[in-house]
C-alpha cells in the first residue's frame, strides 16, 4: 500500500517537473521512460506546369482514343503514374470546356485558322487522371466561347471536383483568388490576365494584401498570363508587375502565356518564373516551343511555425506530334 501511494507521489512529480513521461512497470521494477511526441512538420509538394490546350490536334488526339485513360497512356507518356508523386499538380487551362464543336478543328479533320478554342467535356478526366486538381482561368483564350462557355467551364470543373482560380476578365465573375488547405498548410493561388480590358496590375496587388491579412492563408501564389509571345526573355513591364505582387505579400510568381521558357529571378528571396512554355499543347514548329518547364516546389511549415518554399528540381516538359514526355534534368 505505501509503495503504492510513493509510485503514485513519484508519478505526479515526474509528469509536472520533467518533459518525459515515466511509467512504472510493476513486472521488472523499473521506470519506462516515454519521450515527447515529435513536433509535426507539415509539408506539401506540387508540381506547376504550364500551358494546357486541348482543341486543334490535341482534340484529334482525344477523339482517336477509346477512353481518356488511353489517351493518356499513349500520348502523355508516364504523366499520370509520375504526378501522383505530388499532393496536386497546377496548371494553366488555355480555353473553355464546353459541349460546343470545336471552331478550330473541322469534321473532315483538318485545322482552320481561327485561334477559339473550346475543350471536350471529357478534359476534366483528363485533369484528374494526371492529378491536376487546380488550374487557372486567367487567360486570353478562357473567354473563347463567351460567358456561357466559360459558365460551363466552371459547372464541369465543379462537378469533377477541380479547383480553379481567375477568371479572363480579371473582375469578380468568379473568383480571382481561391485557397486549398491540406495538412495544416493553407495556400492561395490568385490569377492575373494581362490581355483583360480589366488588366490593372494594381488588383492583384490589393488581392494580395488582403489575403496577406488573413491568418488562415500561409503562402500566396500568382499565376499571370502576361508577356510576348514566343520571346525568350521577359520585358520591363512584367518585371515590375512581378516586383510589385511580391512587395505586397506574394511568396511566388509564375508566367504564361509566351509559349516558350523564360528566365528565373530571386527577387528579395523570392522565385519568379516569368514563363513555363507549354505542356500539353500542339505546337512543334521550333525546338523552344516544344520544351517546357515543371516545377517540384515544397512547402513546409516546421514545429516553431516557421515557414518555407523549397525549389526540389525543374523538369523539362518536351513535346514532339507523336508524344510529350518528362525529361528530367
Amino acid at each position: 500500500m505505501v509503495l503504492g501511494l510513493i509510485c503514485v507521489c513519484y508519478f505526479a512529480y515526474k509528469y509536472i517537473n520533467g518533459k518525459k513521461l515515466p511509467i512504472y512497470n510493476q513486472e521488472t521494477g523499473q521506470e519506462n521512460i516515454v519521450p515527447e511526441a515529435p513536433n509535426k512538420i507539415s509539408e506539401l509538394n506540387l508540381l506547376f506546369v504550364g500551358d494546357i490546350m486541348l482543341d486543334r490536334a490535341i482534340r484529334k488526339k482525344i477523339q482517336q482514343s477509346t477512353t481518356s485513360s488511353d489517351f493518356i497512356t499513349n500520348y502523355l507518356t508516364g504523366f499520370d503514374s509520375y504526378n501522383k508523386n505530388y499532393d496536386y499538380v497546377v496548371a494553366n487551362l488555355e480555353g473553355p470546356i464546353t459541349p460546343y464543336n470545336s471552331k478550330t478543328l473541322n469534321s473532315d479533320g483538318s485545322y482552320n485558322q481561327e485561334l477559339t478554342f473550346t475543350f471536350p467535356t471529357s478534359s476534366v478526366q483528363i485533369l484528374n487522371l494526371l492529378n491536376i486538381k487546380m488550374v487557372s482561368l486567367s487567360n486570353n483564350h478562357t473567354a473563347n466561347f463567351g460567358k456561357e462557355g466559360f459558365a460551363d467551364t466552371l459547372e464541369l470543373l465543379d462537378k469533377a471536383n477541380l479547383g480553379y482560380f481567375g477568371n479572363p476578365y480579371n473582375s469578380s465573375l468568379s473568383q480571382i483568388a481561391n485557397t486549398i488547405c491540406r495538412d495544416d498548410i493553407c495556400i492561395a493561388f490568385v490569377g492575373y490576365n494581362q490581355f483583360a480590358i480589366n488588366n490593372k496590375s494594381e488588383l492583384i496587388s490589393k488581392e494580395i494584401k488582403r489575403l496577406r491579412d488573413d491568418t488562415n492563408v500561409d503562402f500566396i501564389i500568382v499565376y499571370a498570363h502576361f508577356g510576348e509571345e514566343y520571346q525568350s526573355k521577359s520585358n520591363k513591364n512584367e518585371q515590375n508587375m512581378t516586383h510589385e505582387w511580391v512587395d505586397a505579400g506574394a511568396d511566388l510568381v509564375i508566367g504564361t502565356h509566351p509559349h516558350v521558357v523564360q528566365e528565373e529571378e530571386i527577387y528579395k528571396r523570392k522565385y519568379i518564373y516569368y514563363s513555363l512554355g507549354n505542356y500539353i499543347f500542339d505546337q512543334w514548329f521550333n525546338e523552344n516551343v516544344k520544351t517546357g518547364l515543371a516545377l517540384d516546389f515544397k512547402f513546409i511549415i516546421d514545429q516553431n511555425g516557421i515557414k518555407s518554399i523549397e525549389k526540389i528540381k525543374e523538369i523539362k516538359v518536351y513535346s514532339t506530334p507523336n508524344k510529350i514526355e518528362y525529361r528530367e534534368n
